[in-house]
């Protein structure tokens, strides 16, 4: 699990550090401080090889288009915007130091498509020309351990990739701006049918809707949606049982999809009335346990904090609350311990 996350030069983030991360870290700060920054740095760092890389930050913040050019794409991800500084990312997870360094390359020789209606002009619609990049590259304990090239090419993201194997550890992230993706929802569902697992599933649902008794996947041919029976002589969509009841679903199946993996949730309580919150905590604690999953949780809200206490006994080191703040035109990590933030939430002291 990851033990130290360090950040330069990344959005709002000059120069971060996080000492300590807990199997569940909780992360808190006032609007646009940097909670979900943190989020999109771990995510970037292990979705090595994909030339959305940088799109996926717009989707997931409600973007559906951007300007498909290094302005659009790519300076959002740097520090004030300056193309010219260089992104790193190091991550310490107990068994290795592993270090992502981006950088804006105005040089790299690739294999660039020419256009159709180029084509007439060349012996080859393809040329090797020199051309912008966005390069990444991968080191472990100080050595490399390959990079890659993401460029634009006629509205088109590429990517050139030089020995970067796939990570092993599974990433998720659940956003708190974009719709469910029903699809994503019924192939975790589908493994979890697969291997006998749907009443785990259940048990956790019924924390939210105790009325469930079973839960199919159903195709219209054109997808697939989740179903629920409430006894009322037919099943219903999951979505129809509102906001809260589908994303617990999907949480829950991100969890139970990815052993030893890492599990993003942006705004955790959206959807979530204040009156499950304390029985949220417990259901996070186990499913992390019983799925070596670390979980990541950025929140606003203080009551989903409040119900903490009492909720995990025995469990207070395994969770941590990190609030983020402002200092010297940076930001930086204060960082509670359970016993810190219950006493800090007695004294009626702000936390968020």
């Amino acid at each position: 699990m990851i033990k130290k996350i360090s950040l330069q030069n990344f959005k709002q983030m000059r120069e971060f550090t996080l000492n300590k991360v807990t199997p569940i870290t909780i992360i808190g700060g006032r609007n646009n401080i940097g909670k979900t920054t943190l989020l999109e740095a771990l995510f970037m760092f292990y979705d090595r090889a994909n030339p959305e890389v940088t799109l996926r930050h717009s989707l997931w913040r409600g973007i559906n288009w951007s300007n498909m050019s290094p302005e659009g794409l790519w300076k959002p991800i740097f520090h004030n915007y300056e193309l010219q500084k260089e992104v790193v990312i190091s991550i310490k997870d107990g068994k290795s130091d592993e270090t992502l360094q981006i950088k804006h390359n105005t040089a790299f020789q690739g294999v660039i498509e020419m256009s159709p209606s180029f084509e007439h002009q060349m012996l080859s619609s393809l040329k090797n020309v020199p051309m912008e990049s966005l390069e990444f590259v991968y080191l472990k304990n100080g050595k490399s351990i390959g990079n890659a090239h993401c460029i634009i090419n006629n509205q088109e993201l590429k990517i050139y990739v030089n020995n970067v194997k796939a990570i092993k550890k599974q990433i998720t992230y659940i956003s708190s701006l974009t719709k469910i993706n029903h699809q994503e929802d019924a192939r975790r569902f589908g493994i979890m049918d697969i291997e006998g697992r749907i009443p785990e599933l259940l048990k956790g649902l019924q924390v939210i809707e105790p009325r469930l008794t079973s839960l199919s996947s159903i195709s219209d041919g054109k997808q697939s949606l989740i179903y629920g029976d409430l006894d009322i002589g037919r099943k219903i969509p999951l979505s129809f049982m509102g906001e809260g009841t589908a994303k617990l679903l999907s949480i829950i199946l991100a969890i139970a999809t990815s052993k030893g993996g890492i599990v993003l949730i942006d705004e955790i309580e959206n959807g979530l009335h204040y009156s499950m919150h304390y029985k949220l905590w417990p259901l996070l604690v186990d499913l992390s346990k019983q799925y070596n999953c670390q979980l990541f949780l950025t929140t606003h809200s203080y009551e989903l904090l409040k119900s903490l206490e009492g909720a995990i006994p025995g469990d207070e080191d395994y969770l941590s609350y990190v609030r983020l703040a402002r200092s010297d035109n940076n930001v930086v990590p204060h960082i509670y311990d359970m016993n810190m933030l219950f006493s800090a939430i007695e004294h009626d002291w702000e936390i968020r």
